[in-house]
C-alpha cells in the first residue's frame, strides 16, 4: 500500500506521475502497491508475493525497480525481508535510466556468503543487462549480518550516508548525480534471492 503524507502532493503526483513529493511509503501486499514501481532494464519481473516484493526470474546481473518522482537531496528507507548468501539487496537514489543502462547512486548491503558487507556505489550509464560501463565503488564496510535487516540511504547535496539498523555504517561524497529518481536495487536470478516488505522516500 502506498500512502502520501501531504494530500496536495499525493493529487498532484497521481495527475502529473512525475512531481516532487514530499513522502511516498510503500508496503507490498498485493501487485497493485509496487505499481508506481517502474523496470530497469525494461522487460524485468518483479513480483509482489508473500508480503514481499522481488525480481522474479529475472536471469543474472543486477536489477532496479524505480519511482517516477524526481528528488534531489533524499531519504530513503527499505525492509530487506530477503537476503540469501552471493546476493546484494538496497536502494537505489538520484537514478536516471536509457534502456538497460542505469545512472545513480546505490546504498546496499551484500551478502558474499563468507561475510556481510555495506557499499555504496556510483553507477554512469552502467548496463544492467551486460554488467558494464561506468561503476566506481564509494565506500566498503564488513558488518554484522542479523535477522533484522533495515536500510537507510541518505543524499543531502554530496553526502552519501549508509545506515543500517540505524547505524552509520558507511560514508561518502560525490557530486557527480545531481538528482534522479529512486528505488529498490538487487541481485537478479532465476530464483529470488533478495526481497522487499516495506520502502519509502522523502526529501
Amino acid at each position: 500500500m502506498k500512502k502520501l503524507a501531504v494530500a496536495f502532493a499525493a493529487a498532484f503526483v497521481l495527475c502529473t506521475g512525475a512531481a516532487q513529493a514530499e513522502t511516498l511509503e510503500y508496503t507490498f501486499a498485493t501487485q497493485a502497491d509496487a505499481a508506481d514501481f517502474k523496470q530497469v532494464p525494461a522487460g524485468r519481473s518483479w513480483t509482489v508475493a508473500g508480503g514481499a516484493y522481488a525480481p522474479d526470474k529475472a536471469g543474472s546481473g543486477f536489477v532496479a525497480s524505480v519511482v517516477d518522482t524526481t528528488f534531489t537531496n533524499v531519504t530513503a528507507r527499505t525492509s530487506v525481508a530477503t537476503l540469501t548468501p552471493k546476493s546484494l539487496a538496497g536502494l537505489v537514489l538520484r537514478a536516471s535510466s536509457v534502456g538497460p543502462r542505469l545512472s545513480g547512486y546505490i546504498g546496499a548491503i551484500q551478502n558474499t556468503g563468507k561475510v556481510t558487507v555495506a557499499r555504496i556505489y556510483r553507477f554512469t550509464r552502467y548496463d544492467l543487462k551486460q554488467a558494464s560501463g561506468s561503476f566506481l565503488d564509494l565506500c566498503t564496510k564488513d558488518i554484522k549480518l542479523i535477522d533484522e535487516k533495515n536500510i537507510e540511504f541518505v543524499a543531502n547535496g554530496t553526502a552519501l550516508s549508509l545506515y543500517y539498523n540505524g547505524k552509520l555504517v558507511c560514508s561518502a561524497k560525490d557530486s557527480q548525480h545531481k538528482g534522479g529518481k529512486v528505488g529498490l536495487f538487487g541481485t537478479a536470478s532465476k530464483q529470488p534471492k533478495i526481497s522487499f516488505s516495506s520502502a519509502s522516500f522523502a526529501d
